[in-house]
C-alpha cells in the first residue's frame, strides 16, 4: 500500500516493510494485545486502516492503534479471518473462533454486527464490481448479494473441491 507492505504475524502484531527496513507494532508501542495475531488488513479511503486480531478488530493510524472493537461475539478466541469493502463502502469480517464456528460481520461505528450464515468457516472475502461479496468457504465458493447467499460447489458446479482457502 503506497508502496509499503504490511505484515500480519501470528504472535507479534503487524510490521510495515519499506525500503528502509521493517518497523514493528504490537503490545508495547502500538497498543494491540499482547502477543497478537493478525489475520486481516484493510485500508479505507481516508488512508487509515483497520487490523483484525485475535479478540479485537482494531482502527490503526499507521503508527498506533486508535480503537478497539470486541469480536468476540461468538465465542472467546475468535480472530479475524478476512475484512474486505464492498462496491457501497460497507466493510465486512469475516471471523473464526476456537470451536470451530464462523461469522459473517457487518463492520459498523457500533462495531461488528453478525450475518448469519450456514457454510462454515470463511477464509477470504473478495467483492466484485456489482457490489457482490464473493466468499471463499469450508463449503465452496458463497455469493452475497446483501440480502441472499447463492453456493457454488462441487455438487451444483465445475468446482473442484469444497474447502477453498484464497480468493482474488
Amino acid at each position: 500500500h503506497n508502496g509499503e507492505l504490511w505484515i500480519g504475524t501470528k504472535h507479534y502484531g503487524l510490521a510495515k516493510i519499506t525500503d528502509e527496513g521493517v518497523e514493528k507494532f504490537d503490545e508495547r508501542n502500538a497498543g494491540f494485545a499482547i502477543q497478537q495475531y493478525i489475520a486481516g488488513i484493510y485500508f479505507d479511503s481516508d488512508g487509515g486502516m483497520l487490523v483484525g486480531g485475535l479478540t479485537a478488530l482494531y482502527r490503526f493510524d499507521g503508527k498506533r492503534c486508535t480503537d478497539s472493537y470486541e469480536i468476540n461475539i461468538i465465542s472467546p478466541f475468535t480472530y479475524v479471518t478476512s475484512i474486505k469493502a464492498d462496491a457501497s463502502g460497507r466493510v465486512w469480517v469475516s471471523c473464526y473462533d476456537a470451536q470451530g464456528r464462523a461469522t459473517l460481520c457487518l463492520f459498523t461505528q457500533e462495531g461488528l454486527v453478525p450475518i448469519s450464515h450456514p457454510y462454515g468457516s470463511i477464509s477470504r472475502i473478495e467483492t466484485d464490481d456489482k457490489g457482490c461479496l464473493w466468499l471463499a468457504s469450508e463449503a465452496g465458493l458463497i455469493k452475497f448479494d446483501g440480502t441472499n447467499f447463492t453456493p457454488y460447489t462441487p455438487d451444483n458446479s465445475d468446482l473442484p473441491e469444497y474447502t477453498l482457502n484464497d480468493i482474488k
